[in-house]
C-alpha cells in the first residue's frame, strides 16, 4: 500500500519538479513590478502596457513594439532594445544602462532622469524625445536623431556624439565634458551654461547656437567647425588644433 501511495504521488509531482521558474515568469502578463529579467520578448507586442517598476534587466526585447508603454521606474539594464519601438512611451527614471538601443525608435517618448550610461543609442531615433536630467555618460549615441530633444541638465561626459543631429535640441547646462563631437549637427541649439571642457568639436556644426556662458576650456576643434556669428571659441578657451 505504501508503495502505491508513493507511486501516485511521484507521478502526481514528477511535471512539477522539471517546471522552470525562470521559463514560468516569462510568461507572466504585462503589468507593475513584473519579473522579466532575462527573458526573451523578440517581437513582442507590448503597445500600451502598464510595466512601471518591472524588471527586464537582461532581457531580449529585439524589435518589440512598446508605443505608448508606461516603463516609470523599470529595470532594463543591459537589455536588448534594439530596432525597438518605444514612440511616446514613459521611460522616467528608468534604468537603462549598458542597454542596447541600436536604431530604436524613441521619438516624442519621456526619458526624465533616466540612467542610460555606457548604454549603446547608435542611430537610434529620439526626436521631440525629453531626456532632461538623465545620465548618458559614455554612451554611444552616434549617428542618433535628438532634433528638438530637451537634455537640459543631462550629463553626457564622455559620450559618443559623432554625426549625432541635435539640431534644434535644448542642451542648456547640460554636461558635455570630453564628449566627441565630430561631425555633429549643433545649430539653433540651446546651449547655454553648456560643460564643454575637453570636448572635441572635428567638422562640428553650430551655426544658430546660443552659447551664452558655455564652458569651453581645454576643448578642441578643427578649421571646419562652424560657430554662431561673433563668437570667438578662442576668447572661451578652446583651442584650435589641425585635423
Amino acid at each position: 500500500m505504501a508503495r502505491y501511495v508513493l507511486m501516485v504521488m511521484t507521478i502526481l509531482i514528477w511535471p512539477f519538479a522539471w517546471t522552470d521558474p525562470i521559463l514560468a515568469k516569462c510568461t507572466d502578463p504585462p503589468t507593475p513590478r513584473v519579473e522579466w529579467a532575462g527573458c526573451t520578448l523578440k517581437q513582442a507586442m507590448l503597445n500600451q502596457a502598464i510595466l512601471s517598476n518591472a524588471n527586464l534587466s537582461e532581457a531580449n526585447l529585439e524589435g518589440a513594439s512598446l508605443k505608448g508603454a508606461i516603463l516609470t521606474s523599470a529595470t532594463l539594464a543591459a537589455a536588448n532594445l534594439s530596432g525597438a519601438d518605444l514612440e511616446g512611451a514613459i521611460l522616467m527614471d528608468v534604468d537603462l544602462t549598458g542597454a542596447d538601443l541600436q536604431h530604436a525608435n524613441l521619438k516624442g517618448a519621456f526619458l526624465g532622469g533616466a540612467h542610460l550610461a555606457h548604454a549603446n543609442l547608435q542611430g537610434a531615433d529620439l526626436e521631440d524625445a525629453f531626456l532632461g536630467s538623465a545620465d548618458l555618460q559614455e554612451a554611444d549615441l552616434s549617428e542618433a536623431v535628438l532634433f528638438r530633444a530637451n537634455l537640459a541638465m543631462a550629463n553626457l561626459a564622455r559620450a559618443n556624439l559623432t554625426a549625432t543631429n541635435f539640431r534644434g535640441a535644448i542642451l542648456a547646462y547640460s554636461d558635455l565634458t570630453r564628449a566627441t563631437l565630430e561631425i555633429t549637427n549643433l545649430e539653433k541649439t540651446d546651449l547655454r551654461g553648456t560643460n564643454f571642457r575637453q570636448a572635441v568639436f572635428f567638422d562640428t556644426f553650430l551655426q544658430g547656437a546660443n552659447l551664452d556662458g558655455a564652458h569651453l576650456e581645454g576643448a578642441t576643434f578643427n578649421a571646419m567647425t562652424t560657430w554662431p556669428d561673433r563668437f570667438d571659441p578662442l576668447q572661451h578657451g578652446a583651442k584650435e588644433v589641425e585635423y
